[in-house]
């Protein structure tokens, strides 16, 4: 069950997922070659449509596979998991991997603030 669920499930979505952000980036580049409404459109929708999949697809990882996982999981190999996850998280902080994302989300958030959206 759980290996369908994700071969047929999560990796689509996977895929799903490279093929908005493939779209938004040709929306894109098209807008900067001819700066066209419909391509604004082209662009929101697209970006609107990516959003949507991924938090959908989170939700779907946080209600459904990672506790299927922890119920399947012995002690010792979601201890080893972990142990991995937290080196892999720490070499990622040494490099500023998180904070050079945080640094963009923080701009984004400066030129788009949540109350002009309400």
């Amino acid at each position: 069950v759980g290996e369908k669920l994700v071969t047929h499930g999560m990796l689509v979505e996977h895929d799903l997922g490279r093929a908005d952000v493939l779209s938004l980036e040709t929306a894109l580049n098209e807008y900067k070659k001819n700066p066209r409404l419909e391509l604004k459109l082209d662009i929101l929708s697209y970006a609107m449509a990516y959003a949507h999949l991924l938090q959908l697809h989170i939700e779907k990882e946080n209600s459904v596979v990672y506790p299927f996982a922890e119920r399947g999981l012995s002690e010792e190999d979601f201890k080893e998991i972990n142990e991995k996850s937290q080196i892999f998280e720490d070499e990622q902080t040494a490099k500023g991997v998180q904070k050079h994302y945080l640094d963009i989300l923080e701009k984004l958030e400066k030129k788009y603030p949540a109350s002009a959206q309400a």
